[in-house]
């Protein structure tokens, strides 16, 4: 998940220049733009060679209608059988990777998601539960207390790590099982 439209497109074009051998420099996109800069950006070499990305603000899942699981059923009908589908969100974007596997339930296995300090608006923590159509769900958070994330129901794995909210994207653990999604 992204937090701007700029970093998205920055991104984007990093993954397409990579994907084509060319050599540049990874971009500068902004301070709040974590998964992409601590996660995504880091790694683009394997996730280039190996996997399409899509990038969508929280925003974009806390609708009625998803433009992630329109994304993802668009793919499907593409990979069909093969697509293996892995999702990320830190923050409000924990909360929106949740909301996009319900979204596209019965439809589309996702095969692993990470959450980072997912956090949700005041009265929806009750949706914290990993929806039955994840095979793999690991999930880091921090207990500050500035902005901590939270345990969710139903993951494999819910780790609290010793950091902030921020750093959760850069936490040696949370790196670790990232790359071993790839």
């Amino acid at each position: 998940m992204s937090y701007s439209e700029s970093a998205a497109k920055k991104t984007y074009n990093y993954f397409d220049q990579v994907r084509s051998g060319t050599r540049v420099k990874a971009p500068s996109i902004g301070s709040m733009n974590f998964v992409a800069k601590n996660v995504i950006i880091p790694h683009m070499g394997e996730i280039a060679r190996t996997s399409e990305i899509l990038l969508l603000s929280e925003n974009s899942e806390r609708e009625d209608t998803s433009v992630g699981a329109t994304c993802v059923k668009e793919w499907q009908k593409v990979y069909g059988d093969s697509l293996r589908l892995s999702v990320l969100g830190h923050s409000f974007g924990g909360y929106a990777a949740l909301r996009l596997a319900k979204a596209i339930k019965g439809s589309v296995i996702v095969d692993q998601m990470l959450t980072m300090d997912a956090r949700a608006m005041p009265g929806e923590y009750q949706y914290f539960q990993t929806p039955s159509n994840v095979r793999e769900h690991y999930n880091y958070f921090h207990k500050g207390a500035v902005m901590p994330g939270y345990a969710i129901e139903g993951a494999d794995l819910n780790e609290r790590v010793h950091t902030n909210h921020v750093g959760v994207t850069t936490d040696d653990k949370v790196q670790a099982r990232f790359e071993s999604l790839l």
